[in-house]
């Protein structure tokens, strides 16, 4: 059955777009820090930082703290995503509506795979922990794996082009600036996932959503 839509292609981000796995991400970054003495805030990391890949946070941080040279940042690292996996396994849970809104896409005989800056072992930890994995088997790219991170647009094309897709056949949903920003450069139909931050400044060139379900109404 052909899809009922000119579009034929969903790509999801995963952190805080699927799973509600952001805010934790965020919790571990803080936590990690205090352990070297360094001390930010949750809503300065959210408003500065992101989406941004975790090796670039870390140094950028440091640099700010005149700590580059003193602290292994491979092991700070290590450490983020042992803090991370623990809030997981504590508190993780899918996005509100995610399901619903596989479904319809399953109906409209719509496609779908994740676009992610994260590494697929993490991926593969969260996305089992929420039961979404069966979703998305085989459907999962990072930036790990292609070797180019958000707000490049080379991460989306490749999604795109290994499913046989177009730009203008796909909808793009991220909730980060960063990841917005790749969607918008790749020339895909994007939506800023802002959950309930109706405040939130909008981006050019996107469509900004609150609530997940609301992307169906995109599918035009």
């Amino acid at each position: 059955m052909e899809p009922t839509t000119s579009i034929r292609c969903v790509i999801f981000d995963c952190d805080g777009t699927l799973i509600d796995s952001e805010r934790l991400c965020l919790q571990a970054i803080c936590l990690t820090l205090e352990e070297i003495d360094i001390h930010v805030s949750y809503q300065w990391l959210k408003e500065e930082w992101q989406g941004t890949k975790i090796d670039i946070i870390f140094s950028s941080i440091l640099g700010m703290h005149c700590q580059i040279e003193e602290v292994n940042l491979t092991a700070l690292i290590t450490r983020y995503r042992e803090h991370c996996n623990q809030l997981f396994a504590q508190e993780l849970e899918p996005i509100d509506g995610v399901m619903e809104v596989i479904q319809e896409l399953d109906k409209r005989n719509i496609a779908y795979c994740i676009a992610s800056n994260a590494p697929l072992e993490k991926m593969d930890i969260t996305l089992n922990l929420t039961k979404l994995m069966p979703y998305f088997e085989n459907k999962i790219f990072s930036a790990f794996e292609v070797g180019s991170w958000k707000p490049e647009p080379t991460l989306l094309l490749t999604a795109l082009n290994t499913l046989g897709f177009t730009p203008e056949q796909a909808l793009f949903i991220d909730d980060s600036p960063v990841g917005a920003e790749a969607g918008v450069r790749a020339g895909i139909r994007t939506l800023y996932f802002t959950h309930q931050q109706t405040n939130t400044t909008s981006l050019a060139g996107t469509h900004t959503i609150t609530h997940l379900k609301e992307c169906l109404a995109h599918l035009i």
